[in-house]
């Protein structure tokens, strides 16, 4: 506030404001949902796009000592209805285009003591909800002057869900404490380092990821406490977001690939080539292809990848050292395309089966386990399954596959669940993933594992091709490649590559954009390889 005080917060063409007013308005929204009875543990559900009204909830719940629940809407129904009974929320916030959704589900919602609406026009709709309010008018009737209550560091703050790739979403919970060393890590990483991403208070952020997907990755606490411009891009929208850069002048964001895909691939990505040239992105979700490197490095795009997940919004970043900044850049490469390097505070190491470290070879995988201040308090209501998600000497079993180098240097190469075991060795999807996509027709790739007699496990690779492709590339042509790149040259051993390859027209994507893999392991269940 007395450094930023004029730095904007810019919701679309909507809303702009600055921090003075962004901070009487979380001011009064606290206090007027403490006027309805919401305090001292109360949870609050929220279901909205990434809007200024989001942004104000994120701040206003938790300082006002409620719990605040952000729910994924890109979940079917019943995983919303599953996920709201689970926390049983005592009141909801709910965007005006989803209050039909709402009132469906608010029979079986009982519990739920209060609804609040958000809108761009500031209109409450007409809705069978009660009670109801429009946010707006809680805003207003909420004191100016406030003083948030005295709370406990290590009280709960929020709580969501993971996205469900592997059953039912599982609820993870954070604290005021652990939000904080979060985004203090996160906010070391990106201002403390040198690297391709790096920022100051000077740049303009537009927020990517959904604020339902671990706190919008922590980002609007962190830029809050830089006093950085603020960009909500609410629904999104690829054309809306190029403009967003464009006029906004946005310098940073984070996401999954797809986001930024979706940007560089737009028919209209070139009209907006000086604006994306100074744009500068946090790469996390999912390990890119080295392909989406070159394309963005086409438009002056600037990112690094990192490694986090729900249960920690931040453990690992591609930090370049120090003595590595005059590398060329295909040198550069090997290192900002991994997992990077562990985070201030963090700690990760990667163990085989008998929990012994492997060798730090880049070849040799085995199970990648954290320690973290910024992790989740565990499982909420749910004491088995956190027991059985960290060690006995207190390491949190990621359920992800990697290998690592002596540099600490950490890779991603799976995700356990999706390691495809074949002959009693693995192989990883992952990396196969990687070197499909370096070929010139592919546009998108899947492996999964699927049954065989001799093997258990062999991989098949889904394929979408470029437009200009279709049609003029065979399975023999991918495998061709492969085996002359990859193999060939040492990369891979032979019996890595897939037993079949595929085209398709797309790839099924979870709720936080990446490749559903559980969806494709179901469609191909049917399959058995000799």
């Amino acid at each position: 506030m007395v450094r930023s005080p004029e730095k904007e917060i810019v919701y679309r063409d909507v809303r702009r404001y600055n921090y003075v007013t962004f901070y009487e308005r979380v001011r009064r929204l606290a206090s007027g949902l403490m006027s309805l009875g919401l305090r001292d543990g109360s949870k609050v559900g929220v279901i909205d796009w990434n809007t200024n009204h989001f942004l104000e909830l994120m701040f206003a719940v938790p300082l006002s000592g409620s719990i605040l629940h952000t729910i994924n809407l890109r979940l079917a129904p019943q995983e919303i209805l599953y996920t709201i009974n689970y926390v049983r929320d005592d009141a909801f916030v709910i965007r005006d285009e989803f209050v039909p959704l709402a009132e469906k589900l608010a029979p079986a919602m009982p519990f739920v003591k209060q609804w609040i609406v958000t809108s761009d026009d500031g209109s409450l709709p007409s809705t069978t909800l009660r009670p109801v309010a429009h946010i707006e008018d809680v805003i207003k009737g909420g004191d100016p002057n406030f003083e948030f209550p005295r709370l406990s560091e290590n009280a709960t703050a929020a709580v969501y869900f993971t996205s469900g790739t592997t059953g039912l979403p599982k609820a993870v919970y954070f604290s005021h404490r652990q939000i904080t060393l979060q985004s203090i890590i996160n906010g070391l990483v990106v201002t403390a380092y040198p690297s391709p991403v790096r920022v100051s208070s000077a740049d303009v952020i537009m927020h990517i990821p959904p604020f339902f997907h671990g706190l919008g990755w922590m980002m609007p606490y962190l830029a809050t406490l830089l006093g950085m411009k603020q960009v909500l891009p609410g629904r999104p929208d690829a054309k809306v977001m190029l403009e967003l850069i464009k006029r906004e002048k946005v310098t940073f964001g984070a996401g999954v690939p797809i986001f930024l895909r979706m940007l560089i691939e737009h028919p209209e990505a070139e009209n907006y080539r000086d604006a994306l040239s100074n744009f500068k992105y946090l790469l996390d979700g999912e390990h890119p292809p080295r392909s989406l490197f070159y394309e963005a490095k086409k438009f002056g795009v600037q990112f690094i990848e990192a490694f986090g997940m729900s249960e920690g919004v931040g453990y690992t970043f591609a930090v370049p050292k120090e003595y590595m900044l005059d590398w060329p850049w295909e040198k550069l490469l090997d290192y900002i395309n991994t997992a990077g390097l562990p985070g201030p505070f963090v700690q990760v190491k990667i163990v085989d089966e008998s929990g012994k470290p492997v060798p730090k070879d880049f070849k040799t995988m085995g199970k990648v386990l954290v320690k973290s201040p910024g992790l989740t308090e565990g499982y909420w209501k749910d004491p088995e399954r956190t027991e059985a998600s960290w060690t006995d000497d207190g390491w949190f079993i990621t359920g992800d596959i990697g290998v690592w180098n002596e540099e600490g240097y950490i890779l991603i190469v799976d995700r356990e669940k999706d390691v495809i075991k074949s002959g009693g060795e693995w192989i990883s999807s992952v990396r196969l993933e990687d070197m499909i996509a370096s070929h010139p027709a592919v546009a998108r790739a899947a492996v999964v594992g699927v049954r065989s007699r001799k093997w258990s496990e062999r991989p098949v690779a889904l394929i979408v091709l470029k437009p200009e492709y279709k049609g003029r590339v065979r399975e023999e042509d991918i495998r061709e490649y492969l085996l002359k790149e990859f193999v060939e040259t040492g990369k891979i051993p032979k019996w890595w590559l897939p037993d079949k390859i595929m085209f398709v027209d797309d790839l099924p994507l979870t709720s936080v954009g990446k490749i559903n893999k559980r969806a494709l392991r179901e469609q191909l269940k049917e399959l058995e390889l000799p």
